[in-house]
């Protein structure tokens, strides 16, 4: 079965592109219930502004590189990526990177129909909002 690449709306054009620039590695196919698992190995690029289409953590498999970011028309931030560490971001918040050297990492991606339906089946009371938080170079989630 064929996985279906993940998208995002680049922010210049308004335009639907694929979320990384080259296809992943391997790609879960039965999309359980609104998460998504990829591992990807890319190599050096800018990536223009994009606005993801779901929430996603990403978790560093490769060797120490330093990625440079900017989130929302933000400052640019630099962090140095290692083994193991994870970066978060929020559906909907503009994101731009660029990393000189290639670069390997797993991405999980949730769709917020998701969290949702998590809110709706557990008793909260009455805090049904979930806030997902952009954090870049994270030891834990």
């Amino acid at each position: 079965m064929k996985s279906e690449q993940l998208s995002a709306i680049e922010v210049a054009s308004g335009n639907l592109v694929p979320m990384s620039s080259k296809p992943p590695i391997l790609s879960s196919t039965n999309h359980w219930k609104g998460i998504v698992l990829e591992q990807h190995h890319l190599p050096a690029f800018e990536c223009p502004e994009l606005c993801l289409q779901q929430h996603s953590i990403n978790i560093w498999l490769g060797n120490s590189c330093q990625i440079d970011w900017r989130l929302a028309g933000g400052r640019l931030h630099s962090t140095q990526m290692r083994r193991g560490l994870v970066n978060v971001t929020p559906k909907g918040i503009p994101t731009q990177a660029r990393w000189h050297q290639e670069i390997k990492f797993l991405l999980v991606s949730f769709d917020s129909s998701l969290f949702k339906r998590v809110a709706d089946e557990t008793n909260v009371g009455s805090y049904r909002t979930i806030e997902i938080i952009p954090q870049r170079g994270v030891c834990e989630v």
